[in-house]
Order: structure tokens, then sequence, then C-alpha cells
């Protein structure tokens, strides 16, 4: 099997850690990203990794400016994880919309959007594959589970959207509901 270079975000700890020491010991090229300061990814480094700090926040602009560093790397990338986010807990009616907000800006505008900014290199590839890591939150829901189970929801529907309409450019969305992993930060 030919070697794959994975762009994995929230790399810092959790999920994406141990994601990337995996598709490192598979023996792929794994850019391993974390919000600032990425010392805190010095242990992939030292494992093989490339670092970028890539905050999921960004506006498109900025997040389209680290997606070219990325390419810069290997020349190319094969597998996109949008990894990075997070839970945000409190009951429904209690959630101001600051707080909707933020949660979609993470878990759903950050994705979209590192999303866009790198479908024109796997269209002008003809191949890709983007493995969106997904919750259990987008089928059901929990008391206080309400902005992270709606951010997950749509991960879901986004991801079936985008297969609708990438598919024909070798471009494959896959989405993992992942079932409730605690992580340190």
């Amino acid at each position: 099997m030919p070697e794959l270079i994975w762009l994995i975000t929230g790399c810092s700890s959790g999920l994406g850690e141990a994601l990337t020491q995996a598709v490192l010991a598979r023996g792929d090229k794994v850019i391993a990203t974390a919000r600032s300061p990425v010392d805190r990814l010095k242990k992939l480094e030292n494992a093989g990794a490339a670092v970028l700090e890539l905050d999921v926040t960004a506006t498109p602009a900025a997040l389209g400016a680290v997606v070219e560093k990325a390419l810069e790397i290997y020349g190319a990338i094969d597998v996109l994880v949008p990894n990075a986010g997070y839970g945000e807990m409190i009951y429904a009616e209690e959630a101001t919309s600051d707080i909707w907000t933020r949660q979609l800006t993470v878990n759903f505008y950050g994705v979209t959007n590192l999303v866009a900014s790198l479908l024109p290199h796997f269209r002008s590839r003809k191949t890709g594959t983007i493995a969106f890591m997904n919750s259990i939150y987008a089928h059901v829901s929990t008391p206080a589970g309400g902005p992270y189970a709606v951010s997950k929801h749509a991960i879901a529907a986004y991801s079936k959207t985008l297969a609708a309409e990438i598919g024909e450019f070798g471009i494959k969305p896959i989405i993992f509901d992942m079932g409730f992993i605690r992580t340190d930060s």
C-alpha cells in the first residue's frame, strides 16, 4: 500500500494524538496540528510528525494559509482528519447565544472552513479522503448535551451533503461516530 500523507487537527491530546501515533506506526507521514503552543506536539514531532500551529476558529483566509504551509511540507495531502473539537455541556434552556456560537464555531465552522481550504487540492489531484471524527451525539443527545449534539448533527448532514457533491471528483468523505472519549485537554 502506498505511503499516505495525513493532515490531522487537534493533536495535542486525546484522539488526535493517538491517531497520529497510529498513523506514524503504520509508516505514513503526518502533519499534526494544534492551537498554540505548538510545543505541546513535541512528542509527536520526535516520533516523526511534522507539526504546524492551526486554530480551527481562524478565518478562512488564515486556514487557507496554514493549508498552503502544510502542502509545502510533503507536496500533497491524501487524508484530512478535522478532529479538533470540544463538548459544551449545558442545558439547552441555559445555553446563551454565545455558547451556541462558540460550540458551532469550533465543531462545525472550523471543520467546514478547513475542508473548503483543502478541497481545491483534492479536486486537482482527483483523490482525497476526509475522515470526520464525529460522535454518537449525531444520533442521540442527553440532558446538557444540546450544543454538542447540534454541532455533531450538523457535521453528519454536512458529510452526507459533501459526499453527494464531491464523489465524482474522487474525494471520499468518511464519518466515524465515536463513543464517549475523555481527553485531558
